[in-house]
């Protein structure tokens, strides 16, 4: 027949095990959860970020990254109002935790001022790039 100390000793091993299955248990599920749900809350953030973005046209260069819940706005826009305007309509996505504006306000040069290279003087020149087409994301690039 055991003695106490034997069912004790026997006792507090077995805890210990079910505790370290435990912990191993819920370290495994939250690593799952992690690495499979956060890129499909970026992705949807990201899209709806950009639908909104797309609704107006002066907003045309204008592009989102998402990292995690963190939003960075950038590109370019021809006034103050539509830098401020893009932030407004990007801060209305559900889950952004915060948003950080980097778009610039174009100042193109104007027409009347002349500008002289080697010699040649150039008229009306108006430096403008074209948008980044909305498929083009080089996160997702291979």
């Amino acid at each position: 027949m055991p003695n106490k100390s034997e069912e004790k000793h026997t006792s507090s091993a077995s805890w210990i095990i079910i505790l370290l299955i435990g912990a191993i248990t819920w370290y495994a599920l939250y690593a799952y959860v992690k690495t499979t749900k956060l890129p499909a809350i970026q992705a949807s953030i990201n899209h709806q970020s950009q639908v909104m973005l797309d609704q107006h046209k002066e907003l045309a260069s204008v592009s989102t990254i998402i990292d995690g819940r963190d939003a960075f706005l950038s590109g370019s826009v021809s006034s103050e109002n539509w830098r401020e305007k893009a932030a407004e309509l990007v801060n209305k996505v559900r889950g952004i935790r915060t948003l950080q504006n980097n778009i610039v306000v174009d100042t193109q040069v104007s027409s009347s001022s002349d500008i002289s290279v080697k010699g040649l003087n150039i008229l009306n020149i108006k430096a403008k790039l074209d948008p980044v087409p909305i498929e083009f994301n080089p996160l997702n690039q291979p």
